[in-house]
């Protein structure tokens, strides 16, 4: 990973629906520092890797 990048990993229960992850995709990157965001429907989720100095994981 480059420096000043972080990557999160949050779970999703029962994410199969390709509507709900574009919503949840279009809900991230309205934050600023977020820098992609990918889905793992096997394993229910989310990964999101973003600027840390821009947003946090509680935000």
């Amino acid at each position: 990973m480059v420096e000043g990048k972080a990557r999160g990993v949050f779970r999703i229960l029962n994410m199969d629906c390709t509507s709900c992850t574009r919503a949840i995709s279009r809900t991230l990157y309205k934050l600023d520092g977020v820098i992609d965001v990918s889905f793992n429907y096997i394993t229910d989720k989310i990964y999101v890797e973003y600027d840390p100095e821009k947003v946090t994981m509680d935000d």
